[in-house]
């Protein structure tokens, strides 16, 4: 969603020794996610994509002219 807070609060909000967090789409730019090395050390999971597994080229034009 590019809200930083929002991605950090959601690793945190994962379960300790098998929680996974995924963030689909990318912050702002200049924008930094930061967190305890704890969160990962501790067997959570983080995991990102841009396009959530679509292929950019291929898939982009299909999701505007959806969209539009």
């Amino acid at each position: 969603i590019g809200n930083v807070g929002v991605m950090r609060s959601a690793l945190e909000a994962c379960h300790k020794g098998w929680g996974t967090r995924v963030v689909v789409g990318v912050a702002a730019s200049g924008q930094e996610i930061s967190t305890r090395p704890f969160q990962l050390v501790t067997g959570r999971t983080w995991k990102g994509t841009a396009f959530g597994g679509w292929k950019s080229v291929e898939s982009v034009p299909k999701l505007v002219s959806e969209y539009m």
